[in-house]
């Protein structure tokens, strides 16, 4: 009995080696997987930023011929921006001219108003000049010819 108990004993023993093995396998097998996961991420991770990086080591190249094409123009710009301020100083001015001259039309509107009502004023007092000439010299040609009459009149 005491041999089937070591042969029990060793039995448990042995199962219970191979059950650990077993399981330190499968926790090697997972750590395994999730290691691979993790590398295949940091392999991602890696090609990204690698990609990245040749993107702006392109786009720096890019630019540096940009700014060397740029160089060269430097000086025409500058020579176009001259241009384009004394442009615009220009059409500013003509603006204010024009805007000082509005205001110059606007008066000068209200004084042809007030010239005209001026003109219709004084044009009605000369006809109203003349007709009272008329009826004078009417009234005057009157008294001329009782004058000649009452000229006359004494004479004979």
């Amino acid at each position: 009995m005491y041999v089937n108990n070591i042969r029990k004993l060793i039995q448990i023993s042995w199962i219970t080696l191979v059950i650990s093995a077993l399981l330190i396998g499968v926790m090697f097998i997972k750590e395994k997987r999730e290691h691979k996961t993790d590398l295949d991420a940091t392999r991602l991770l890696n090609e990204s930023l690698l990609s990245e990086k040749l993107t702006l080591d392109k786009e720096i190249v890019q630019f540096k011929d940009a700014m060397a094409a740029l160089e060269g123009k430097n000086a025409q710009t500058d020579k176009l921006l001259a241009e384009a301020l004394q442009k615009l100083a220009n059409k500013e001015k003509s603006y204010s001219y024009l805007a000082r001259a509005n205001g110059q039309t606007k008066s000068l509107k209200k004084q042809l108003t007030e010239l005209r009502a001026m003109k219709e004023e004084l044009l009605n007092k000369i006809n109203d000049l003349n007709i009272e000439n008329s009826l004078l010299t009417a009234e005057n040609q009157k008294l001329e010819s009782s004058l000649t009459a009452l000229q006359e009149e004494k004479e004979d």
